[in-house]
């Protein structure tokens, strides 16, 4: 592609310059023609001698037309003196070229060759024809001068000459071996041609040519080494990175990129790879984590009950001693079925497979119907439950998911805390948004342990697992749900003073901060409270 590209560049430079020379070369040409003329008009016009008048006023438009006018212009131009010397100083004050490669040929309105450089020897140039010979040449005298024209034809005949004074061509001939171009202008008082070997714009040309024959190859050459030695150094991260990459395993997951400083794509594309191996670590850990602390949760009732069970079958026991191991295994097969239904659960919602039935609710009766259940769950620790909720909140949610999120949390905080202790509930419609809180005066939870406590069988008190029942899923499917309403949940607590845990739920859910215009509900005006 560079080579094609300096190639392009090579052959546009070429042509622009050529066309360029060759512009300033035809222009010139005109330049020197006029100059000549002008030389020729003004010693004609403003002669102080008589003689010289008189020719002057032989050489007029009808004269030069009818072509009477040849002795009195020939005199007139002998008169003038010219010299090689006094052709070459008229070259030299308007053309920039170099005039010893310029041909000069002068004659009189007739085509009788008057005056010629020296350079030209025995050697002429053409000359554009008079109105009589263009009558008098016939189609093939016409043919045989176009074919001879680049071998100095001694007439120039073109569409747009008509042997009048102001006629001019450009055209090509050859002369001593060299191609020429030549400008042949009739005026009123000669005819001039004037042509220039092409030589020097072919060396201009060549040299230029030569300069990019070699400059082009070195140019190739040096990019590619450069582009190779770039491409070298430039591709050495990319190659650790590959390197890297492909020795990092499951059982080395910890391990990162060589870390970039340069803010690049390829800086940016090692700190993205460092942060996506970081989360697979992460749910590697999790995945770990889970099917250990799964395998403990349906362990535990699974020891239980084959204990039992080869109890009864060594043992020779009373009818109410099988009753009672039956009904010790029945409870823990319940175990077991609810921590493998929150588990397909919690699977299905990763999967996005669960689908909630967002319907226009009232969230304060929600709140009262939670809050009765409470009263019973709390009042066989002798727990004292207080409330308060706003009425009139209304909005679209699951109703179903959102009772077992909130009674989950209740459920947690009856659990926790100790007899005699508090549990407050409330809810409040604030700037759009419903706010629950669930406070409780148990045991608390320790500082390192809160950014865990919705992790899947996370148990905050481990030695007393077996104590107090659950299966350490409950907040990970709470989490869940308030996520999936676009709500947020944080818990604040500290040890031994209690939990209190804040639900944030957007009223518009689809656009979370703007208000929520109810359509209306059969229970959406209910206001009851249990107080």
């Amino acid at each position: 592609m560079v080579g094609i590209s300096l190639a392009t560049f090579g052959a546009y430079i070429y042509l622009s310059l050529s066309n360029n020379l060759m512009h300033n070369a035809d222009r010139s040409l005109n330049e020197m023609s006029n100059s000549i003329n002008q030389i020729i008009s003004n010693k004609a016009i403003h002669s102080d001698t008589t003689d010289i008048k008189d020719k002057t006023a032989l050489v007029d438009t009808s004269a030069v037309k009818s072509g009477t006018s040849s002795d009195s212009t020939k005199e007139l131009i002998e008169d003038l003196n010219f010299s090689d010397e006094r052709v070459l100083s008229v070259i030299y004050d308007d053309i920039i070229m170099n005039a010893v490669n310029y041909y000069i040929q002068i004659s009189d309105p007739n085509n009788e060759i008057i005056w010629r450089s020296t350079n030209l020897d025995d050697h002429h140039l053409p000359l554009t024809a008079t109105k009589a010979q263009i009558k008098s040449i016939d189609q093939d005298s016409l043919k045989y001068v176009n074919n001879n024209m680049r071998r100095n034809a001694e007439l120039l005949l073109c569409a747009d000459i008509k042997g009048e004074p102001g006629d001019s061509v450009i055209t090509e001939g050859f002369i001593k071996g060299n191609d020429i171009r030549i400008m042949v202008k009739r005026t009123q008082n000669a005819v001039i041609s004037v042509g220039y070997s092409t030589e020097v714009i072919e060396k201009q040309t060549g040299f230029i040519v030569n300069i990019l024959l070699v400059t082009i190859p070195i140019i190739l050459i040096i990019s590619g080494l450069g582009g190779f030695f770039l491409a070298t150094v430039s591709m050495k991260p990319i190659n650790d990175i590959i390197k890297t990459v492909n020795d990092i395993r499951v059982t080395n997951l910890s391990r990162r990129l060589p870390n970039i400083q340069v803010d690049d794509e390829i800086g940016r594309l090692t700190k993205t790879l460092n942060e996506m191996i970081a989360r697979l670590e992460n749910s590697f850990t999790q995945i770990r984590q889970f099917t250990s602390d799964a395998s403990h949760e349906l362990k535990t009732p699974l020891t239980i009950m084959r204990g039992e069970l080869e109890i009864a079958l060594i043992k020779q026991l009373s009818k109410q001693e099988y009753m009672r191991i039956i009904a010790s295994s029945l409870d823990e097969v319940i175990r077991l079925t609810n921590v493998v239904e929150n588990l397909l659960e919690l699977s299905r919602a990763d999967a996005g497979n669960v689908k909630l039935n967002f319907q226009e609710k009232s969230l304060t009766r929600l709140m009262v119907d939670i809050i009765e259940d409470a009263y019973i769950l709390a009042e066989q620790n002798n727990i004292i439950v207080s409330s308060s909720v706003d009425p009139d909140v209304v909005f679209e949610y699951d109703a179903v998911k959102l009772h077992q999120a909130i009674l989950n949390i209740i459920d947690n905080a009856i659990k926790y805390t100790p007899k005699y202790g508090k549990i407050f509930i409330e809810l409040k419609k604030r700037s759009n948004y419903a706010h629950i809180v669930i406070a409780d005066t148990g045991m608390g939870i320790a500082k390192d342990a809160l950014e865990h406590i919705f992790d899947r069988f996370f148990r905050i008190d481990k030695s007393r697992s077996s104590e107090i029942k659950g299966s350490g899923l409950g907040l990970s499917i709470v989490f869940w749900i308030i996520k999936a309403h676009n709500g947020e949940i944080n818990v604040n607590s500290e040890v031994n003073q209690g939990t209190e845990f804040v639900i944030k739920l957007p009223l518009n859910r689809m656009n979370p901060g703007e208000p929520y215009i109810p359509y209306g509900d059969d229970d959406s005006n209910y206001y009851g409270s249990p107080y």
